[in-house]
């Protein structure tokens, strides 16, 4: 993948992000096989060093350099580009924003509890969510170095799913009901029949505004149709709306003819 369409792709660092742009940003770079330029296995060569091992070295640097300019916010890369090597820049990221964990993980907490579907779609709700939960549990292994059982990961991942499914907008209460009488475990398996759920539900509404333009050009053609073509008048006689004379209707006016 060349550098534009890394550009594209990454999420940048805003500052409030860091965990999980530093799980993305490192994880690309060791993609690239330049984790160690990164870290600081791979330093930078000696002035005696051979040529070709210095040049090897300085492309390296300026790689991923580029990559960490490219991927944070202009006012962090103004502040980065006082140090020399990629290293050094990311010492710097790491140590200035690990401060900001606690105030993080209360943002997060936040949003995890005020998570709810509102104006989203399914999909727009579901990625919410994920995006949400994904960052959350970064933050938590960053915090607690030690995993967590399988168990407890089953427990909050059927936790998650719960409140997913009660903050879902109430049009959704049938399937919500259909989809925790049969235990539906995983979130993927919800997210794909609510997926198509929403779908039918557009579809039915669609239906149904057609149908209610039709009745109403129908009961438009039949009023117009079914108009007399005469008035009573107030004692009661026909009077025709042609010649305003009374005892007959248009059709048989003789004023018409005339």
């Amino acid at each position: 993948m060349d550098s534009s369409k890394l550009d594209a792709a990454a999420i940048k660092f805003d500052g409030t992000n860091f965990t999980l742009w530093e799980f993305q940003f490192r994880t690309m770079i060791e993609g690239k096989r330049l984790l160690p330029i990164l870290t600081g296995k791979w330093a930078k060569p000696s002035a005696d060093a051979p040529d070709k091992d210095r040049d090897d070295w300085a492309a390296a640097n300026a790689q991923v350099t580029h990559w960490l300019l490219a991927f944070v916010h202009i006012p962090t890369a103004s502040g980065l580009r006082r140090f020399e090597t990629a290293h050094d820049m990311w010492v710097h990221l790491c140590s200035v924003n690990s401060q900001y964990d606690a105030s993080r993980q209360f943002e997060l907490e936040t949003q995890l509890a005020s998570l709810a579907q509102g104006d989203l779609d399914v999909r727009g709700y579901y990625k919410k969510a994920l995006h949400v939960w994904t960052e959350y549990d970064l933050l938590m292994a960053s915090l607690t170095p030690n995993a967590i059982s399988t168990d407890m990961v089953k427990e909050r991942n059927r936790s998650r799913l719960m409140h997913f499914l009660m903050r879902l907008r109430p049009e959704f209460e049938d399937v919500r009901a259909s989809l925790l009488h049969r235990n539906v475990a995983t979130l993927d398996a919800v997210f794909g029949e609510l997926v198509r759920e929403e779908t039918h539900l557009k579809s039915q509404a669609s239906l149904d505004h057609l149908g209610h333009g039709s009745e109403s050009v129908f009961a438009v053609g039949k009023y117009a149709s079914s108009r007399p073509q005469f008035h009573q008048g107030t004692s009661g006689e026909v009077r025709c709306h042609y010649c305003q004379e009374p005892g007959h209707i248009q059709p048989v006016s003789q004023t018409k003819f005339l």
